[in-house]
C-alpha cells in the first residue's frame, strides 16, 4: 500500500476548518512539486465537521496529484510526503489504523464504529499503489505550506457562506478562477497569472531577466520614470499578481538597454496588513515566474563602524542573520549554500556604477562589509549595537534577509547597495530625525541613477560568477527520516 520508492518528492500540505463543529466548513491543500511549481485545491461544505474537512483536504490534494502525475507515482519515480497538522489523520496513517479498521468492518479494536467511513475509503483508495510518507506538523507555527492550507480552508468558508457552493450544496472544488494557476492548466515557469491595476483580465506574467528591489533610498521616487533617462522605457505600471502567498505588491515593468526589468517599491512591504515575510515570498514568487536571473537591491542602513560616515555607500559581501524569520522560503526542493551570499559580479557592477556617480564629490563607496540583519520595524538598542559590533558587523539593516535566501532559492544572482542613513545607537553620536529625513528624501535620484547604470552594465545572471553552483538538489528526498511512516 505505498512502496518505499526512490524518486523525487511532492509535498502535500492539508488543513481543514469549521465554523462551529459541526457547521460550515472548508478545506485547503497545497502541492509543491520538485520543480517548485505550486498548486492549490480548496472547497466548502455547508454542514460538516472539522475532522471531515481535514480528511477532505488530503483526499482532494491526492486526487489532484494523481490527475497530474499518475504514471510517475505508480512507477515510484515520484512519491508524496503528507504534512498534516491534524493529529486525528496523521496518527491514524502513521499507525496504519485505517487498514485495521477496514479489515474489522470499520470498527475499532474496542468494537466501536469508525466515523467518516466514506472518506477513509476514498483516502485509502487514493493511497493505493503509490509511495507515500506522513508527518505531523504543529499548526500555526510558521510552516508555510500548513499556514497556506489553513488560509485556503478559511477563505473557502467565507466564500461558501456567500453562496459559492454547487447546486446541491455538497462539498465542491473551487473553480479555476479561484486558483493562482487555475483548476485545469499548468502554466510553465514564467507564465503565471497577473491582474492589471485597472482591474483588467488575467494574463501571463511578463518575462523579465532582471529585477530591482527598491528600498528606503528610492521610496520617495517614482522609479524609474522620474529619472527621465532616455535609455529607459516604462512598459507598464501597477501590475498586481495573485501568488500562493497572497496578492503581490504593485510592480513596474520597464526596458533599459534592451533588458526587461521588473521593479517593486520598498521591498514589497505593506504594513500592517501584510507581514514582511509574506511580502518577500510574494515578490520572489513573481520574480521566479518572470524568469528573473539577476537582482539589484538598495536600502538604508545604520553604521556600526566608527569609520563610516553618513551618506557613504556600502556594498556588503556577507551578512549575519539576527532575524526571527528563519523559515521564509518558497518551499522549493533545494539545499542553499551561503558561501558567497552576494553575487561577486553584481557587487562589482554596483561598486563601479556608484564610484562613477560620486567621483570628485568626496563621497565614499565601500566594496566590502558585513550586514547585520534585524527584524525591525524599530531601531536597535545600544546593547544590541555593541553586540553586533563585537560579532564583526559593519552596518545594520532590515531587508537583506530573507531576500538573499529567496534569491538563491529561485536561482538568481543578488547584490545590493546600501546608503548609510544614520549612526547606530552608541556609535559616533546620536542620530537626528531631521538629518535622517534629509538623507531619506535627498538621495533618491542618485541611487536611482546608480541602479540604472548597473543594469546597463550587467550581464545576465549566472555569467562569470559561482552563484548557480550554490543551489543544490535537496538530499531529503530519497530515504524518509525515521519520523515518517508508511502503510504496509
Amino acid at each position: 500500500m505505498g512502496g518505499r520508492g526512490s524518486g523525487m518528492s511532492v509535498a502535500l500540505y492539508g488543513d481543514g476548518a469549521c465554523s462551529g463543529n459541526p457547521g460550515p466548513g472548508g478545506y485547503g491543500a497545497v502541492l509543491v512539486f520538485p520543480d517548485g511549481r505550486v498548486e492549490e485545491v480548496s472547497g466548502f461544505s455547508p454542514s460538516t465537521t472539522n475532522n471531515r474537512m481535514e480528511l477532505m483536504a488530503i483526499i482532494e490534494g491526492l486526487r489532484r496529484l494523481r490527475e497530474r502525475a499518475e504514471e510517475d507515482l505508480r512507477s515510484g519515480r515520484l512519491r508524496v510526503r503528507l504534512f498534516l497538522d491534524s493529529a486525528y489523520v496523521a496518527n491514524a496513517l502513521k499507525n496504519h489504523w485505517p487498514w485495521e479498521w477496514r479489515s474489522q468492518g470499520y470498527r475499532t479494536n474496542s468494537g466501536s464504529p469508525v466515523k467518516n467511513v466514506d472518506l477513509w475509503e476514498q483516502l485509502l483508495e487514493l493511497l493505493e499503489g503509490i509511495p507515500w510518507e506522513v508527518a505531523h506538523v504543529p499548526g500555526h507555527t510558521g510552516v508555510w505550506g500548513n499556514e497556506r492550507a489553513d488560509t485556503l480552508a478559511r477563505e473557502a468558508i467565507r466564500r461558501g457562506l456567500k453562496g459559492r457552493t454547487d447546486a446541491s450544496g455538497a462539498i465542491s472544488r473551487d473553480s479555476a478562477a479561484d486558483k493562482p494557476h487555475g483548476e485545469n492548466s499548468d502554466p510553465p515557469e514564467g507564465k503565471g497569472l497577473t491582474r492589471a491595476a485597472d482591474g483588467g483580465g488575467e494574463r501571463a506574467v511578463p518575462s523579465a531577466s532582471f529585477a530591482v528591489i527598491g528600498g528606503s533610498s528610492t521610496f520617495s521616487l517614482r522609479f524609474p520614470a522620474a529619472l527621465n533617462r532616455p535609455e529607459v522605457r516604462v512598459l507598464e505600471e501597477g501590475l498586481v499578481f495573485p501568488t500562493p502567498f497572497g496578492e503581490s505588491p504593485p510592480f513596474t515593468l520597464f526596458e533599459v538597454g534592451g533588458k526587461r526589468v521588473l521593479t517593486v517599491r520598498m521591498h514589497g512591504w505593506r504594513p500592517p496588513h501584510v507581514s514582511r515575510a509574506d511580502a518577500s515570498r510574494q515578490v520572489f514568487w513573481v520574480f521566479r515566474e518572470a524568469g528573473v536571473r539577476r537582482i539589484f537591491a538598495e536600502g538604508g542602513v545604520g553604521s556600526l563602524s566608527r569609520l563610516l560616515e553618513l551618506r557613504d555607500f556600502v556594498i556588503p559581501d556577507d551578512y549575519i542573520d539576527m532575524t526571527m524569520r528563519k523559515d521564509v522560503s518558497l518551499g522549493l526542493p533545494y539545499l542553499l549554500i551561503m558561501r558567497e551570499p552576494i553575487c561577486l559580479v553584481g557587487a562589482e557592477i554596483l561598486a563601479r556604477a556608484a564610484e562613477a556617480r560620486v567621483r570628485g564629490t568626496g563621497r565614499r563607496v565601500f566594496r566590502r562589509g558585513v550586514y547585520v540583519a534585524t527584524d525591525g520595524r524599530h531601531f536597535e538598542s545600544r546593547s544590541e549595537v555593541q553586540a553586533f559590533r563585537q560579532m564583526g558587523g559593519d552596518v545594520v539593516g532590515q531587508s537583506l534577509v530573507p531576500e538573499v535566501y529567496l534569491a538563491r532559492e529561485i536561482g538568481a544572482c543578488y547584490a545590493g547597495i546600501h546608503l548609510v542613513t544614520n549612526y547606530a545607537e552608541g556609535v559616533v553620536r546620536d542620530w537626528e530625525h531631521d538629518e535622517l529625513k534629509d538623507i531619506f528624501y535627498g538621495e533618491a535620484e542618485l541611487v536611482g541613477h546608480i541602479l540604472i547604470d548597473a543594469l546597463l552594465a550587467a550581464p545576465p545572471g549566472g555569467e562569470g560568477c559561482r552563484c548557480p553552483t550554490y543551489r543544490k538538489p535537496t538530499l531529503l528526498r530519497d530515504e524518509p527520516p525515521a519520523a515518517f511512516s508508511e502503510a504496509p
